[in-house]
């Protein structure tokens, strides 16, 4: 009350006052047990009432809604536990634009109702539930997060009414139901258990290929160092093996492997074929592209921000030695800028030459060059 300048009435709903026995010739633990009866019995009730509101937080959440919620109420803002909740993770900003894109290639009304809208609500559903995130009803969720976004996007592809109906409806179904298109397309779905299962082996390589954006640097580009299991759990035995991935996730990745005939031969570079909702960025050698996160979905992380996929989760395709690099959030751009030509200019050349020579006993086959995220000169 001291640093908010607010009662207490504003801050709990209700209040429940209990005498405690005070006789000086009782036991101090006699003087609480009915209180303590009182306070068990009503966080029981409480408890009740939460689970059936969905109101039930783990101790992570709790405190960062906690936080959240406090932060609302020194500025006077309306504090939304379910916007609260994705503050750390928002939708994507350009998910408008990614799912035009992706209506866009299934404008006859059979695929859409057959295959592109049931595949976007799975991938929503799978975007609205990240690891460790609070189980909020999924209509809520959309309605709060997604519904802007959705009816932007539909407005935009000229979908029509009926469609996006359809679509609400899908939305409104039971977050159990798995929906699985039965089509001549679909594959065995025991096969598609082992496959999904595959994708996070936790075996490491031998030989790494360090793999950029762009797709053809996994042919033609590609940067090749030896490097043993021994050596890679030496510099990070700490590293998790697999990323963490919700139900909801694992769910959505389940249903794109029993519809991959679809995605076989459609390579697209518009949207994650995943996901949907974020551009894709990283290709891998049969050609198909996918967003930052999927690639750590799909991946093995054998190291810091270092990631192998062994098998493309759209064809099936299988790679040896594909490993993607991420940059850490919390780092910088690095960037490498010369200036000068001539003899000033080969100066500094010649002495990145002798830096790369003298870190060859540190880090054997990495060019300096890929120290630096930007590089710039003028006559050099």
């Amino acid at each position: 009350m001291e640093q908010t300048g607010f009662s207490l009435t504003r801050a709990f709903s209700n209040f429940t006052v209990k005498e405690a026995l005070t006789e000086v010739g009782l036991l101090r633990q006699r003087r609480y047990t009915k209180m303590t009866a009182f306070l068990e019995s009503e966080c029981a009730a409480a408890r009740r009432d939460f689970e059936r509101l969905n109101m039930l937080y783990d101790a992570h959440n709790l405190v960062d809604l906690f936080s959240r919620a406090y932060r609302c109420l020194l500025s006077n803002t309306i504090f939304n536990p379910v916007i609260a909740s994705r503050a750390w993770n928002p939708i994507p900003s350009n998910a408008v634009r990614q799912i035009v894109r992706f209506l866009s290639d299934y404008e006859d009304k059979e695929s859409l109702q057959k295959f592109a809208l049931p595949y976007l609500v799975s991938a929503i559903r799978a975007n609205a539930y990240p690891a460790t995130s609070h189980p909020f009803d999924f209509p809520l969720i959309f309605d709060t997060i997604y519904k802007s976004t959705w009816d932007h996007a539909a407005h935009t592809a000229s979908l029509t009414e009926d469609m996006c109906l359809l679509f609400e409806r899908m939305v409104r179904r039971s977050v159990d139901a798995v929906a699985v298109i039965d089509t001549e397309d679909t594959t065995n779905p025991m096969e598609n258990l082992k496959s999904l299962n595959g994708l996070n082996a936790a075996n490491l390589l031998d030989t790494v290929t360090t793999v950029g954006p762009n797709p053809d640097d996994c042919v033609t580009q590609a940067r090749t160092e030896k490097v043993t299991a021994g050596q890679r759990n030496e510099e990070d035995h700490a590293a998790q093996m697999d990323i963490q991935m919700s139900s909801h996730e694992r769910r959505h990745l389940c249903y794109l492997v029993t519809i991959r005939d679809r995605w076989r031969s459609h390579k697209v570079q518009d949207y994650c074929p995943a996901c949907i909702l974020r551009r894709p960025e990283y290709g891998l050698p049969c050609g198909h592209m996918y967003c930052e996160h999927d690639i750590r979905l799909l991946g093995r992380k054998i190291g810091r921000e270092t990631y192998a996929v062994d098998e493309c989760i759209c064809c099936q395709a299988r790679f040896t030695g594909v490993i993607f690099r991420f940059r850490p959030k919390t780092r910088g751009i690095r960037i490498l800028a010369l200036d000068g030509g001539g003899v000033r200019g080969i100066m500094i050349l010649k002495c990145l030459q002798l830096l790369q020579a003298r870190l060859r006993d540190f880090l054997p086959g990495m060019d300096i060059i890929e120290l630096f995220d930007v590089c710039a000169g003028t006559s050099t």
